[in-house]
């Protein structure tokens, strides 16, 4: 979903997922050379006090690579925090990246986050069907 002032995200649900799969790959396709802002958001302690009260966020393990020559994937940033938005201000050329969300929830009852992108020019975000081992062939370290 894009908006106004080229405001792009997508909402990530795990709820229905096994265990063994609570993890999503997004591709990210960028059609204009931007800089902007990419951004991981889990709800907050005060959207959740009602129904958790202790709640806190959950650490989550996040990649971001680019696809080059067709078949493998060039690492461009990875985090592994427990906040409730991280943010990550980028340049990217014109191509296919692929973001690699691996969350550890601590709770049943919230397993969504947000992934959302702010720049000069809109990009697009879609939920590919991969599984980590597919994704970890295509990785490269060069």
């Amino acid at each position: 979903m894009c908006i106004r002032d080229r405001y792009c995200s997508i909402k990530i649900k795990h709820e229905d997922k096994e265990y063994e799969n609570k993890f999503s790959v997004i591709k990210m396709t960028v059609l204009e050379k931007s800089h902007g802002y990419l951004r991981f958001i889990q709800k907050s302690r005060r959207h959740m006090r009602k129904v958790i009260p202790d709640y806190t966020t959950s650490q989550t393990r996040i990649f971001i690579t680019k696809l080059i020559d067709g078949n493998q994937l060039l690492w461009k940033w990875g985090e592994y925090e427990s906040q409730h938005s991280l943010e990550q201000e980028m340049e990217l050329d014109v191509g296919e990246y692929y973001i690699l969300v691996e969350p550890e929830w601590l709770y049943e009852e919230i397993q969504q986050l947000v992934i959302a992108w702010y720049g000069k020019e809109y990009v697009l975000f879609e939920e590919v069907n991969m599984n980590k081992e597919e994704f970890c062939l295509l990785y490269t370290s060069d």
